[in-house]
């Protein structure tokens, strides 16, 4: 009875091969979109937990409210529980009566309230989602950092997790978390930061990207604030004219 016996030479080749392929799996899923994500969502997480407290992350819990947000609730209830669709989407007649008045104007984050009133029948009572808003704040805030200083330093995790987390500490920053929560929303301005610096890559993808990116967070920005919206858009004129001035893009 022969045996059949591999050779050793050829299982060590093998073994090194499956190690190589092991780590570039690897490699690719810690570089991926949804590593950076996964990150961010437990970072910001925990970050808002630990600077706002369990409390305001409980949408039933309004309790916490100062005079500001008790203000923002109000007209997040008076839009809310309008039963009727107006042009422009935030108006309601619920509010500045007897004309009524877009629910943007009491500053709360009117693209959030957009998409959390056709969500009304499930929603508790009473419901705010301005806890959310500022776990998100900071999810987004640390993603977009994480993505910006990868284009920096590379391969440099742990640099790139301390610059990012630099971002979560800001003062300006921090300081929305109590009283102007669509104002938390400076993420904004680090992806609009991502996509400057992504615009001045020299490869035959970065106009086309530069255009899909832009105009989605033009919108977005302008959805939730007017201060941070015009900062956005600066930024943007600002890609526009840096290519225009190294003649990638004609007027």
């Amino acid at each position: 009875m022969n045996a059949q016996t591999t050779p050793i030479g050829m299982s060590s080749e093998t073994n090194h091969q499956d190690s190589a392929a092991s780590v570039r799996r690897s490699s690719v899923w810690q570089n991926s979109i949804w590593f950076d994500l996964f990150i961010a969502v437990v970072v910001g997480f925990l970050y808002a937990l630990l600077v706002m407290g369990p409390h305001p992350l409980n949408p039933r819990n309004v309790d916490w409210f100062s005079s500001d947000p008790a203000s923002y609730f109000i007209g997040w209830e008076q839009f809310r529980q309008d039963p009727h669709l107006h042009w422009p989407l935030t108006y309601t007649d619920r509010l500045g009566y007897p004309k009524g008045e877009s629910v943007a104007l009491v500053d709360i984050n009117p693209l959030l309230a957009l998409v959390m009133k056709p969500l009304s029948p499930v929603l508790p009572e009473p419901c705010q989602y301005f806890g959310i808003e500022v776990v998100l704040a900071c999810t987004l805030q640390f993603f977009f950092a994480f993505r910006l200083f990868r284009l920096f330093l590379g391969w440099n995790l742990l640099g790139i997790a301390l610059c990012s987390v630099f971002f979560l500490l800001a003062p300006p920053f921090n300081l929305r978390f109590r009283a102007h929560f669509a104002l938390t929303n400076q993420w904004l301005l680090l992806a609009v930061l991502l996509v400057f610096v992504q615009a001045q890559q020299q490869s035959s993808r970065s106009i086309r990207r530069f255009v899909l990116s832009a105009a989605p967070l033009a919108a977005v920005s302008v959805a939730i604030n007017p201060y941070l919206a015009f900062q956005v858009l600066l930024i943007l004129t600002t890609v526009v004219v840096s290519l225009l001035w190294q003649r990638r893009i004609t007027l």
